[in-house]
């Protein structure tokens, strides 16, 4: 790395009144870079060489005797000192000095206290180093015993408050510009030079070189896997050192502290996955799940705090199966454009979480409790992660590759293809489209690999209307054996926009999801019908207030008058609980979308249950409670927008 290169010629030059600034945002790695590398390159350069003269022994009857001449090398040795916790100017004598060891610590405390009272009593600050007699100083370090091959770094300079950090950077230029002592400062610039008065002048006179320090995770994490003991987990980082680090760069997250906590925590979860010999025939793949969903929620618990927030990624889930052990992030095809970067900023939190982690639409991705739970507490239920592995394992197992996903994954790859295997698949592959024997879903998948084809022009294969239509009615077709799936359109790949083939068969299979939508609400519906009609009041409140339909204007879907008629044969219970689930599930202040689609609905049905009550209007149980119910029903067409 430069850097080396940069410490090295600091250190051979022997008149540097100036120190070195490694520049780099907190947990990019600069104090370990220091100790693992930095260290090294100062311990291993050459401070002098000096040559000492050994008397020779005398002996008896010698008559020549000559001294023996002996060359001694000294090197380079340096020093750590962390700033963290300075909070005023004397206690220099406790968190600087005594953090000298072991080459001043024997002088005693007193010596560093001195200084501590020293530095008080002259008022220094950086443009006040002068008040220093150099008398003062050179007896300070004399009696410290700071050799000047001692190359001292300062870490967290950051961390100071201003007034303290003023006074560090005048004690600083003592060492450099008074004794030649050599200094590396570690900060993050960022957040130190506003606290500085003047920073560019202190900067300039204190500072010859700043390296920004922004190393490839690549290059430093191998040193990371060392630390691990276990060879078989050691075996496993490694071969997912690509895979890892290029989920970082992807993200743009660079914090080497992340990078430790995560293969920290990786670590308890791969032994838990090994000790369970029932696991063995899918554990790569087990592995391979675990390893993505623990990777980015330990990034995100880094980002974000607000565990409401982290909460919304158990929205995301998948049916879809795909090996994650050769994913490159580097050539992922999907555009982003100005529009799509304007569309971001009206996305949900667990949207753009998948957009950031999930490279490919069938990318499998779940949401492991355990696992989450470990990583805010640090306790690992090892039962409810069995739990977890047990359901992986019977996924997997039930859903073993058919004919009809092999042919889908070897297109995705097809440099892996023999030249005459390619135009078979293809027949096959577009004869289970036009069949319907995908899911919803999957033809936007298969459509893009498609389009790869044709742009990389092999075969010389196009896709014409005549394929659209096939894909189109394939879509239709494959309703059958498909489920609506919530945010349909951020679950499948985006394309360039101005592709127009590619997004008319999206828009096709957009527009099929939302009929099952329907479908799947019609049978919702009739769940509702069915508990009135046989009185079970506790399942029809589980079902007005389940929150996954809280949203979805199910009331649409229902005639108000047979509604009404068969809310006349409710028990009285059941009436309360129909009333009482109203108004939960509109429990809000202010109208939703959801109300106002259902306004017909709930006017409708007012109005019949108040022409029964006018017409019925004698004082008993039932009718009070229907009053009730009008009361509530008036209260949510009446609310505000």
């Amino acid at each position: 790395m430069e850097i080396n290169k940069i410490l090295k010629d600091y250190l051979v030059n022997k008149n540097t009144d100036y120190a070195i600034m490694i520049n780099g945002k907190w947990g990019s790695g600069k104090t370990y870079y220091w100790k693992q590398e930095l260290s090294k390159v100062i311990s291993e350069t050459i401070y002098e060489k000096t040559i000492e003269t050994k008397e020779a022994e005398k002996k008896l009857f010698s008559r020549s005797q000559k001294n023996e001449e002996i060359e001694k090398i000294t090197y380079f040795e340096a020093v750590y000192v962390s700033l963290y916790g300075l909070s005023d100017i004397s206690e220099l004598d406790k968190k600087i000095f005594i953090e000298l060891n072991p080459f001043w610590k024997k002088k005693g405390i007193k010596i560093a206290t001195n200084i501590g009272k020293l530095i008080l009593n002259k008022g220094i600050s950086f443009f006040g180093v002068d008040k220093f007699e150099n008398s003062e100083f050179s007896d300070i370090i004399k009696n410290l015993d700071i050799g000047k091959n001692k190359v001292i770094c300062f870490d967290d300079l950051e961390r100071l408050k201003p007034e303290i950090l003023n006074e560090i950077f005048g004690f600083i230029n003592l060492f450099t510009e008074h004794d030649n002592i050599k200094v590396v400062i570690l900060c993050d610039e960022s957040e130190i030079s506003d606290k500085v008065a003047n920073y560019n002048r202190v900067k300039e006179k204190l500072i010859r070189f700043t390296y920004n320090f922004d190393p490839e995770l690549t290059s430093v994490y191998p040193s990371f896997v060392l630390k691990y003991d276990k060879q078989l987990y050691t075996e496993f980082l490694n071969s997912k050192n690509q895979f890892i680090c290029g989920l970082y760069n992807k993200v743009n997250h660079k914090n080497l502290r992340t990078l430790k906590f995560n293969l920290d925590i990786f670590e308890k979860i791969f032994d838990s996955v090994q000790k369970h010999s029932e696991t063995e025939k899918y554990r790569g793949e087990i592995l391979n799940r675990l390893l993505l969903f623990t990777s980015s929620y330990c990034i995100e618990y880094k980002i974000e705090q607000d565990r409401s927030k982290l909460n919304e990624i158990s929205k995301i889930s998948s049916d879809n199966y795909l090996d994650l052990s050769n994913i490159d992030w580097d050539n992922i095809l999907f555009t982003q454009d100005k529009q799509r970067e304007e569309e971001e900023k009206h996305k949900e939190y667990f949207e753009l979480f998948k957009e950031r982690y999930l490279p490919y639409q069938d990318t499998h991705f779940d949401y492991y409790t355990p696992i989450v739970e470990f990583i805010h507490t640090g306790v690992l239920d090892d039962d409810e992660l069995y739990t977890e592995l047990f359901k992986i394992h019977n996924s997997l197992l039930q859903n073993e590759i058919t004919r009809e996903s092999e042919i889908i994954q070897k297109l995705n790859n097809i440099y892996i293809l023999e030249d005459n295997e390619l135009a078979p698949l293809l027949g096959e592959l577009l004869d289970n489209v036009k069949n319907g024997k995908y899911q919803v879903a999957t033809y936007p998948n298969i459509f893009l690999s498609l389009l790869r084809i044709e742009h990389f022009g092999i075969n010389q294969f196009e896709i014409d209307d005549a394929l659209i239509k096939v894909f189109s009615e394939g879509i239709q077709k494959g309703k059958v054996h498909s489920k609506y799936i919530e945010s349909f359109e951020f679950r499948i790949p985006t394309f360039d926009k101005r592709n127009e083939k590619y997004e008319s068969v999206k828009k096709i299979a957009v527009e099929a999801n939302l009929s099952l939508k329907e479908d799947a609400n019609l049978i919702y519906v009739n769940e509702i019908k069915e508990a009135i009609i046989t009185n079970q009041g506790q399942k029809l409140f589980d079902l007005l207030t389940n929150t996954q339909v809280q949203f979805e204007p199910i009331f649409t879907l229902i005639d108000p008058k047979d509604f009404f008629e068969i809310t006349l044969k409710l028990t009285n219970e059941g009436k309360c609980y129909l009333n009482d689930a109203l108004h939960r599930r509109y429990s809000y202040h202010f109208a939703s979308d959801t109300s106002k689609r259902e306004t017909l609905f709930f006017v409708d049905y007012l109005t019949l249950i108040k022409q029964h009550l006018t017409t019925n209007g004698t004082t008993i149980i039932s009718n009070d409670i229907l009053r009730l119910i009008s009361d509530n029903l008036a209260r949510i067409i009446n609310l505000p927008n």
